[in-house]
């Protein structure tokens, strides 16, 4: 009769193989987690470039003449319900005004997506200072007296502005320091923001 010898792993090689596989798992969370992130600032760009293409074709049905405008980057003033109002028919999905990254945005609307205040994009106060708007009751403006309309940011990202437990407000963008922005010329990029 042969001897058949039973070859178990040894409690060594059991911890360096479950070793091995916490690494390969972290660093596969990691990546995915960056990959998930990248994505949502894509369809955040496309959001705003969806926006920027209804904001053309409602140029294109008024002359040449923008929305009505706020002015104020205050979302619930009569402008910005009249400008949302304005680029709504030009939109297929009314819920491109939120930014994929905004969670405060998402879990306040509820639904909800015409209370005004809750979006995640406005119009940049730069680009109406340099379009000189056209006052007619709301502000309207042509993009076509700017000058520099790949420098002029059109519309962006909402900072937020949460009040702290003891202390003042603070400035919050859901992309860190940057913003998503659409430009006047109609492309789309990261803007960097000022310190609060």
């Amino acid at each position: 009769m042969v001897a058949t010898s039973k070859r178990a792993f040894t409690l060594t090689e059991i911890l360096v193989v479950s070793a091995i596989i916490a690494v390969l798992s972290g660093i596969t969370s990691v990546v995915a987690i960056r990959a998930v992130r990248s994505g949502r600032e894509t369809q955040c760009l496309n959001n705003l470039k969806q926006l920027e293409h209804a904001w053309a074709l409602y140029e294109s049905d008024h002359d040449q003449w923008s929305p009505p405008l706020p002015l104020s980057n205050s979302p619930s003033t009569l402008g910005a319900t009249a400008f949302v109002e304005a680029l709504n028919p030009y939109l297929m999905d009314p819920r491109v005004w939120f930014c994929p990254l905004d969670r405060w945005a998402k879990a306040q609307h509820m639904g909800e997506w015409h209370s005004h205040e809750l979006l995640s994009y406005t119009v940049s106060l730069e680009f109406l200072v340099r379009a000189q708007p056209v006052f007619g009751g709301l502000v309207h403006v042509n993009r076509s007296g700017l000058s520099d309309p790949a420098s002029t940011v059109m519309m962006l990202d909402q900072p937020e502005l949460r009040a702290q437990d003891d202390g003042p407000r603070v400035r919050i963008c859901a992309h860190g320091r940057t913003a998503m922005a659409v430009y006047a010329d109609g492309h789309a990029g990261r803007y960097a923001l000022t310190p609060p």
